[in-house]
């Protein structure tokens, strides 16, 4: 184990942060225009992602009390050049504290991709990145049944 900024930090997180950091990379570098995210990001990447985040979801408080700054951001609605300005403006995690209310799915044509991201960035700064699920994200709204 080392500390690494004040907290405890072993070789599982020294591991999972060397393949975040990858994802990230990966998923910077796609252009929907390149249609080439099938090759950066596999659905063995997409489970791993989920799987790291219910993780760090589950041991945060469902409250969550957060200090400024910190930049609110809407509905990115997979709109993937939209979400990338963004973080050009306002800054890259973890120099930027991000909320996100939401919203990250269903109408642009990028909504894997823009999910994998802003999953991956919660993996890589969980006490810097925040997600809250949006009406999008329940099961009901996104696939048209429930449960």
């Amino acid at each position: 184990r080392r500390v690494h900024g004040g907290e405890m930090e072993n070789k599982s997180t020294h591991n999972n942060n060397h393949q975040v950091n990858e994802l990230i990379n990966k998923l910077k570098s796609y252009s929907p225009n390149n249609n080439i995210i099938n090759k950066l990001v596999n659905e063995s990447d997409l489970n791993w992602l989920s799987e790291k985040c219910s993780e760090i979801f589950l041991q945060q408080p469902s409250l969550i009390e957060l200090s400024g700054p910190i930049t609110i951001v809407g509905n990115t609605n997979g709109h993937w050049e939209a979400l990338l300005k963004i973080f050009e403006l306002k800054g890259s995690p973890p120099d930027t504290n991000y909320l996100f209310l939401g919203g990250y799915v269903n109408k642009g044509t990028s909504s894997v991709e823009c999910l994998a991201l802003l999953l991956a960035y919660k993996i890589r700064y969980p006490n810097n990145f925040f997600l809250l699920r949006g009406s999008d994200e329940i099961v009901i709204s996104s696939s048209g049944k429930s449960g």
